[in-house]
């Protein structure tokens, strides 16, 4: 038992970001055509769902009225290793499947050509995590040694009604109110205090918990080559996700932790050289130090609960090039690059499961006009292998000697899409 609760640690770590790749708890980009270009689209409104996710102001910069719908898989390719000396070692590939994305966007002109309305629907963020019983490997090894299996999930989805205003030919300005819905489930959660038999309660249930937030944005035009935008989206506060669960005794309780999603300010700027070709380069600052949960510090309380992640702040680049090949046809690559998200005493614990923790995402694309309004997008992007290790810790917040978790990943995420121009 005295590692039992320990062991708890690890598991809830692999609970939390085993199974996708994002910046932090965010996904890095939405649909075909903002993938395609490595997320980058602060300064450059290729589309109606890029603009809607990262700068409404840019929906004053596309050249009509425009109607996205896409859908897309993500597939992690990950396993769990730990040992504990005297009680083994061993390795355990996860099977978290294919996993959809789904975005629309909107944006249409208003009878005052100044203004553009908008109104999105993404797949903001989120994870997929299933871990089989492996009696070789402590953490995932059967009771009392272990907690067994784990499965768990994040899912948060964003409804994002924008505005935009041309405050003159070459400034405009936006704004996009952000109502969030999440939900986190997983058949055990350490952010409470274990029952009296030292497990912890499930943390499994189908209610969504609501958020909210804001997204401000600006775009200015310098020149027919240069291009510049800057946005900022407000932490979306989440009301507390709550559980139903039971007691040792299988009496009933209800349980409650709290996770909001970071702010996140952004810059861009994009440079066409000329009339086949545009580059865009985003950088972007994710504040996960300072959300509720993801920043709170990765340690036992006395209670027996773990207050968070522990998460560093972020800065991340994104590139994208599109080419224009013919009248029909453009083709796009992209790549993002993110600083460390866990380091220090935190990485030690979070090596036990928290693998968001990206750094190089490469990714291309195309899109094919099959009529003067239609047209489809596709595109590709991979995560390499990346891994966070450290030791296993005891409830009093000290490693148990001879101890290591670690955590290998890598993903791939593919998405399809179909844009209507009127």
């Amino acid at each position: 038992m005295r590692y039992h609760a320990s062991i708890s640690c690890a598991i809830v770590f692999f609970a939390l970001m085993e199974s996708g790749f994002a910046q932090g708890i965010y996904l890095p980009a939405v649909g075909p055509v903002n993938r395609a270009m490595g997320g980058a689209s602060v300064a450059a409104p290729l589309d109606a769902t890029g603009a809607l996710y990262r700068n409404p102001a840019t929906m004053a910069a596309l050249p009509s009225s425009q109607l996205d719908m896409s859908v897309g898989l993500l597939l992690a390719d990950y396993e769990v290793a730990s040992e504990i000396s005297g009680l083994g070692a061993g390795v355990t590939g996860g099977e978290p499947g294919a996993n959809p994305l789904v975005n629309g966007a909107w944006v249409h002109q208003m009878p005052n050509d100044r203004l553009r309305f908008g109104f999105g629907f993404n797949t903001a963020a989120g994870y997929f995590a299933n871990s089989p019983v492996d009696a070789t490997n402590p953490i995932l090894a059967p009771p009392p040694v272990g907690f067994g299996r784990f499965s768990g999930s994040a899912q948060f989805f964003h409804m994002t009604p924008a505005l935009s205003y041309l405050v003159s030919d070459r400034l405009s300005v936006g704004v996009s109110p952000i109502l969030s819905m999440g939900l986190f489930t997983s058949n055990f959660s350490p952010f409470v205090p274990p029952n009296a038999d030292g497990r912890y309660p499930s943390g499994n249930g189908t209610r969504f918990s609501w958020g909210g937030g804001v997204q401000l944005g600006a775009f200015y035009i310098h020149n027919s080559c240069w291009r510049f935008g800057a946005s900022l989206r407000s932490p979306i506060w989440h009301e507390a996700f709550r559980y139903h669960a039971e007691d040792e005794n299988g009496l009933p309780t209800v349980n409650e932790t709290r996770f909001d999603l970071p702010l996140v300010a952004s810059l861009g700027l994009s440079y066409s050289p000329d009339a086949c070709t545009l580059i865009a380069f985003d950088t972007r600052f994710t504040d996960n130090q300072n959300a509720a949960g993801f920043g709170d510090a990765a340690q036992f309380q006395p209670d027996g609960s773990i207050g968070g992640l522990g998460w560093n702040s972020q800065m991340s680049f994104a590139i994208g090039l599109q080419r224009k090949i013919t009248q029909r046809f453009y083709a796009r690559f992209g790549y993002m690059y993110a600083t460390r998200l866990i380091d220090g005493p935190e990485a030690a614990i979070n090596a036990s499961g928290t693998n968001l923790a990206y750094r190089h995402l490469p990714s291309c694309g195309a899109s094919i006009r099959l009529a003067d309004h239609v047209s489809i997008s596709f595109a590709y992007s991979y995560s390499p292998k990346a891994t966070i290790s450290g030791p296993i810790y005891l409830p009093d917040n000290t490693p148990i000697p001879g101890s290591e978790a670690s955590n290998q990943m890598a993903a791939h995420a593919a998405e399809f899409g179909v844009s209507v121009s009127y």
